[in-house]
């Protein structure tokens, strides 16, 4: 149980962006059979896959704390595939406007802003 709550604690945390730490830690490999779609939506959130994310999406709705803050867990996986967007690109050509951001798959330019 710890695991579990401790992974939502993280999901829902308003500083908390990067999951790696708790992902690397073995405390996780508790989350299995019923639990383990949250360790692969906190996979998810780690390599901004919005694939992975509508995917497991269905599951937000199971507990009420990750309900309760289901907009800023859309917010934060569009934030993680923006970061993965950028970082996939050269160190040279990571400027990008947001023409480009626009072109990409999946952009909502409703929540572009600067």
């Amino acid at each position: 149980m710890r695991a579990y709550d401790l992974s939502i604690a993280a999901l829902v945390s308003d500083t908390i962006y990067n999951f790696g730490e708790l992902l690397l830690h073995p405390i996780l490999d508790s989350l299995v059979k019923d639990d383990a779609w949250l360790r692969d939506l906190l996979f998810a959130f780690n390599r901004g896959d919005l694939t992975a994310y509508d995917v497991l999406a269905g599951h937000i709705s199971s507990n009420p704390l990750l309900k309760e803050h289901s907009g800023g867990l859309r917010q934060k996986i569009y934030l993680a595939a923006l970061t993965e967007t950028v970082f996939r690109r050269p160190p040279h050509d990571r400027a990008m406007s947001f023409a480009l951001l626009l072109k990409k798959p999946r952009s909502d330019q409703t929540r572009l802003s600067i």
